[in-house]
């Protein structure tokens, strides 16, 4: 019989990465979906989610010292052309990781619904809870 999966976060994530892995974890026993392949997609998910974090608020502090959210998103290229900046290529390449690891453990909404996972629409998931502000339009590059 193989051993139970592994029931604690990894250490290379910071406090609120570790208590949203405990959070994730709790709700796939809930569910009946965490198996042996599950720690390390949630340790994926959780990186994913961290990274976005981190290059949100490497842009949030731009918006502070350039007052223009559109210039924050967006730097000019190598020949002055108005080109995504790589704090934007990452949030828009690690949310869409996270959500493609988020429908493999059945932690979005469609996923459980297509496997036909009972999902309580009362409480709050925190997969979900997290992920709409990051989906916010994208803003329109500046003229």
């Amino acid at each position: 019989m193989a051993a139970d999966p592994r029931s604690t976060p990894p250490q290379d994530l910071d406090r609120d990465g570790r208590a949203a892995w405990k959070r994730y974890r709790t709700l796939l026993l809930e569910r009946g979906v965490f198996d042996q392949s599950s720690p390390e997609l949630l340790d994926e998910l959780v990186r994913s989610l961290q990274d976005a974090r981190g290059a949100r608020e490497r842009i949030s502090g731009r918006v502070v010292e350039l007052g223009d959210v559109p210039e924050a998103r967006w730097v000019k290229g190598s020949r002055g052309q108005w080109v995504e900046s790589p704090d934007a290529q990452l949030i828009r390449h690690s949310l869409a990781d996270a959500l493609r690891i988020g429908d493999a453990l059945l932690l979005t909404p469609a996923a459980a619904r297509r496997a036909g996972v009972v999902v309580d629409t009362t409480a709050e998931n925190p997969f979900t809870a997290y992920i709409p502000d990051e989906l916010a339009p994208r803003r329109r590059r500046p003229a």
